[in-house]
């Protein structure tokens, strides 16, 4: 019998690289304890409502050492999710003031930068399989990317909540915090002479607040962008759900194409910093984790 533990990803609420983590640090602990980890994602917000049986994660990945009956066999053990993790640190349980946060979360434990990402890289290497039919969509649109360019990841105003919010409430920044995300940039254009900037971003004010700073040199992927983000939780958006998933991994696979990356907290930027781990990068959030002393 194949030592395979079964992983159940996430809630309907959590996100593409979310559950992607979760898959991550699974098949690392199952590296180092002799053990196949194979997730399902049966609670996935990015496939049909009328197919509520149906797996999310087959819908996107492709299974390496294992197949999708085995991960829904109930003869193999299921596995808890590892939320600390190599590639999601969390630093230590913050208390939150009342009424600050949207999300009205009494306390919160920050999401940090990965740790030791090349072992993290053969980890991902070793086991995660994107469908070819999105790595092909992706690739006909980076070889046609200008060069040099520098990837920008922003999350939209729907996201300012969590860690990125006691940031930008401490520092006093804006939300989002775009002064910095073009700081970030700026820092990048003495090795970068006339980049173009690659946005990926779920909302639609970010894409305009960005373009009214660089203009025509902002090149993005076509996708459903709300006004304030966050699609995939938003019941009044009529698109292919999907789709949604889609534009999340086809952003992540134009990024990893980018030059450079300026990026802060998420859990997309966490893996892009492991899969592409020699790609410069710039977090605008790592000199508020040093000046706390998480990192």
């Amino acid at each position: 019998m194949k030592n395979i533990r079964r992983v159940g990803l996430g809630s309907e609420r959590m996100g593409m690289f979310g559950a992607v983590n979760l898959a991550v640090a699974q098949w690392w602990h199952g590296a180092q304890h002799g053990y196949t980890a194979a997730p399902t994602w049966f609670h996935s917000p990015y496939k049909r409502k009328e197919e509520p049986r149906k797996d999310g994660w087959d819908i996107f990945f492709d299974r390496v050492g294992h197949t999708a009956e085995d991960a829904h066999n109930q003869k193999y053990p299921a596995e808890k999710n590892i939320h600390d993790s190599l590639i999601t640190p969390r630093g230590p349980m913050q208390t939150v003031p009342p009424g600050w946060d949207p999300l009205d979360k009494p306390a919160l434990i920050p999401l940090l930068p990965p740790e030791n990402k090349h072992e993290l890289n053969r980890v991902i290497l070793d086991n995660f399989r994107i469908k070819m039919s999105i790595l092909h969509g992706a690739w006909h649109q980076s070889i046609a990317l200008p060069r040099p360019i520098v990837g920008m990841h922003i999350r939209g105003p729907l996201r300012i909540h969590g860690c990125t919010a006691l940031m930008i409430r401490d520092q006093k920044w804006t939300a989002p915090p775009y002064q910095q995300y073009f700081e970030g940039f700026e820092s990048l254009r003495g090795q970068f002479p006339g980049a173009w900037i690659y946005l990926a971003t779920d909302s639609h004010e970010v894409v305009e607040a960005v373009r009214e700073r660089y203009g025509d040199r902002v090149i993005l992927h076509t996708a459903c962008r709300p006004a304030k983000g966050e699609p995939h939780l938003d019941p009044d958006v009529q698109v292919n759900r999907i789709s949604l998933g889609v534009d999340v991994l086809m952003d992540m696979l134009m990024l990893a194409a980018c030059d450079a990356v300026v990026h802060g907290n998420s859990n997309l930027t966490n893996f892009l910093q492991a899969y592409v781990p020699k790609q410069e990068k710039v977090d605008i959030f790592r000199p508020y984790y040093e000046m706390k002393g998480w990192i």
